[in-house]
């Protein structure tokens, strides 16, 4: 039986605004996925842990932008899963209805090209 495996991650350093950027967001997400995967190097950490094809992130948008899930936090996984060899396109953020999203502060693309949200 393979048992599941947990990493934490911290935030250390003072943030004025109390919100994390999409740069500190980036440097968390690498430091855990690098952990998770037991790699030194992101884009091979990402490769083992994420299989190829198209990667659907759910934010929880109920909120609104009062706290729901940081649009800075999902851009740092786009980034980090594209620069690893994902095609922009073939990452879907999605919430039940596009209003949700929108009020969460994502803006929709439902084109061919980029993100799609």
């Amino acid at each position: 039986m393979c048992m599941s495996r947990v990493i934490v991650v911290r935030y250390r350093e003072e943030s004025p605004t109390l919100r994390l950027n999409r740069d500190e967001y980036r440097r968390l997400l690498e430091a855990g996925l690098r952990a998770l995967a037991d790699e030194a190097a992101t884009g091979t950490a990402v490769r083992k842990l994420i299989p190829p094809g198209v990667v659907g992130m759910k934010p929880n948008c109920l909120a609104r932008k009062l706290n729901s899930t940081p649009v800075a936090l999902t851009e740092a996984m786009c980034e980090l899963l594209t620069e690893s060899g994902f095609a922009a396109n073939d990452l879907v953020i999605w919430e039940r209805s596009n209003r949700e999203l929108s009020d969460g502060g994502y803006s929709l693309n439902a084109s061919s090209n980029g993100v799609r949200c």
